[in-house]
């Protein structure tokens, strides 16, 4: 067993850590830096802040474009691992990789300050792009974008298994571990299935000959409406890769079915509607793609179910919110539904 990919307990004591100080401790001097670097540049408020990065809206020679800034995650508890701001560099080579793909778009790099953990893109908004999660909570989300979105997922998939393996920031396991220890608590008695998961998951095997039978391709873990854009037109565009990895590519689109079914349920889209969604998006992605295996597929919408049902880089949610995101995820997970018309099932019986 190779013992680097997997988390050593964090003690009791964690707090007592030092860990890296910030690359930049403020938004003032994140722009003398990047003016210091010959850049016509003003920035201006915070647009978003996910679990790696801040971006912020910018002017950059009297255009709209965006500025990412990555920084190290620190423990806030002793469930957490601290998270190197190497994501930046990640992230940097993935959207450079998907820039050279005519089938699938992302940001352009505009400047790619490495020492500052640093990107400057360009804003697809200004162009006509709206955010899926956004067009999902004010409920002008169109059905035809199901289709659009299946085929992007697709795409991404089938491209991105010519590619060859490189280092992230991340490995599966530590995402697996991240995204599963909802799934672990509510089922401390069922570990053989929670391995059997993580085997899946990470695809990885230490003996090359073993390895090579693996289905180990490049996963974009963060997969969810709030990383989509799309315009009028159809076109799709992804962002936030840092914390991509090598594994199991099913958990993509297993991530985005998941949210559909979480938006649906937190009242954003009708059941009908939802059911629709997502058998399009399926269909469109098996015209492009495989589903290798729908067991497993469905266990890990489950267990993006359960992640998010606490509330993780979620609206705040109600009690009632919480239990019936749980009641899904529970019923995914126990009865190990075999084919994802049975997901489909149970999503359903959930009300």
């Amino acid at each position: 067993m190779n013992k680097n990919i997997y988390i050593l307990p964090v003690s009791a004591t964690f707090r007592d850590i030092k860990y890296p100080e910030k690359i930049i401790r403020s938004v003032g001097g994140l722009e003398r830096r990047l003016k210091g670097q010959k850049l016509n540049i003003t920035i201006g408020k915070q647009i978003q802040k996910d679990n790696m990065s801040y971006i912020y809206e910018a002017r950059l020679d009297g255009k709209s474009v965006l500025v990412k800034h990555t920084e190290n995650v620190v423990p806030q508890t002793p469930i957490e691992f601290l998270i190197m701001s190497d994501a930046h560099d990640t992230d940097a080579r993935v959207l450079k990789r998907l820039d050279e793909d005519e089938n699938l778009k992302a940001p352009r790099i505009l400047h790619n300050f490495s020492k500052y953990t640093t990107i400057i893109m360009e804003d697809v908004r200004s162009q006509g792009y709206s955010n899926v999660s956004q067009q999902i909570l004010k409920k002008k989300l169109p059905s035809q974008s199901a289709l659009q979105i299946g085929r992007a997922l697709a795409h991404l998939a089938q491209a991105s298994q010519t590619w060859e393996e490189f280092k992230t920031n991340e490995s599966a396991h530590l995402s697996f571990y991240e995204r599963s220890v909802e799934m672990l608590v509510a089922f401390p008695q069922d570990i053989e299935h929670y391995r059997y998961l993580e085997d899946q998951f990470a695809q990885y095997a230490e003996e090359k000959e073993e390895q090579a039978k693996r289905y180990r391709f490049f996963v974009w873990p963060e997969s969810n409406p709030n990383n989509m854009y799309i315009n009028k037109h159809g076109d799709v565009v992804f962002s936030n890769f840092g914390r991509t990895h090598w594994g199991d590519q099913q958990y993509m689109l297993a991530v985005f079915v998941a949210h559909i079914m979480i938006y649906s349920l937190l009242g954003y889209m009708p059941y009908g509607k939802a059911i629709y969604y997502i058998k399009t998006c399926l269909k469109a992605y098996k015209e492009i793609s495989t589903i290798r295996d729908e067991q497993v597929f469905s266990q890990y919408v489950g267990m993006e179910i359960l992640h998010r049902s606490f509330g993780k880089d979620m609206n705040v949610l109600s009690q009632k919110e919480k239990l019936l995101l749980q009641k899904l995820g529970l019923m995914i997970v126990t009865e190990k539904a075999k084919t994802i018309a049975t997901l489909l099932n149970q999503f359903k019986k959930t009300k």
